[in-house]
């Protein structure tokens, strides 16, 4: 890092403002790249295997039915609203343990299929974990950091 900035400092004395920071923006981006672990998440967090197309057309016409009673206010587009909810949400229900009985069902015939079957079972059952977060420890040198005259300035 040391050489790298006396060439940093070398090679910008003669560039503007602008092209300065653009390198520094550059060579920032590419240690950050290099050195700091993200995590991968996937497009469409809320995937629910589940919903399928009648499902789908029940949501969009609960969503118009919503935009329908905010703008007119009137008490019998809440009512139709609600029954659609209602409706929806028990549809729903109904086709989410549908997907569990055929995740736990044991009786597939193709034994090329069952390896299949059998990791959507398990990637079923593994997105139930809850993923460890929050402030790690202060570390220094490797040790935790735990000075305590420090930690209370």
């Amino acid at each position: 890092m040391h050489d790298y900035f006396q060439s940093f400092r070398d090679t910008t004395q003669e560039m503007s403002a602008d092209q300065t920071g653009t390198t520094f923006e550059q060579k920032l981006k590419e240690l950050t790249d290099r050195h700091i672990h993200t995590k991968h998440i996937s497009n469409n967090k809320n995937h629910k295997p589940w919903i399928n197309r009648n499902v789908k057309a029940n949501l969009g016409r609960l969503k118009n039915l919503y935009h329908t009673q905010k703008t007119s206010g009137k008490q019998q587009d809440r009512k139709n609203h609600e029954k659609a909810r209602r409706r929806t949400q028990k549809l729903e229900r109904q086709y989410y343990w549908k997907y569990v009985e055929e995740l736990i069902e044991d009786n597939v015939d193709d034994s090329e299929q069952q390896p299949f079957k059998q990791k959507q079972f398990w990637n079923y059952i593994n997105s139930f974990k809850k993923d460890n977060s929050g402030i790690s420890p202060l570390k220094d040198k490797g040790n935790p950091y735990n000075d305590s005259i420090n930690s209370t300035i």
